[in-house]
């Protein structure tokens, strides 16, 4: 299950930065009903690394890429197995209409919308 893997990757990122070994059973889970969301035999992968402070992530609903922000660095990125990691939209958020040196400048947490714009 690429999804939950990619999601607590991201979500464990500073515990992975502190101990390089990713562990082996990720996910403790509590009750059964958790298992629709993640996998009972979800492992971690890392797909990217060299993040300032990565938010989100999301699973694009058609093709199931996932995007998440760096906040710092003002871009979204999004990432499949067959182009790995690419720049989805930069800038993300500020454009430079108020300067200032603001480290929360992009985008933060990403949802998609189910109406059709």
């Amino acid at each position: 299950m690429r999804f939950s893997a990619t999601v607590l990757c991201i979500l464990f990122s500073p515990i992975l930065a502190a101990n390089s070994a990713l562990p082996a059973q990720p996910v403790l889970t509590v009750t059964p009903a958790m298992h629709h969301v993640v996998a009972a035999d979800a492992t971690l992968e890392q797909l990217a690394e060299g993040f300032s402070w990565a938010e989100g992530p999301i699973a694009e609903p058609v093709t199931g890429d996932i995007l998440f922000s760096d906040v710092p660095q003002n871009k979204v990125y999004r990432w499949n197995e067959q182009q790995g990691l690419t720049v989805y939209l930069q800038p993300s958020g500020y454009t430079g209409l108020y300067p200032q040196n603001n480290r929360q400048q992009g985008a933060n947490g990403l949802i998609f919308n189910s109406e059709k714009q």
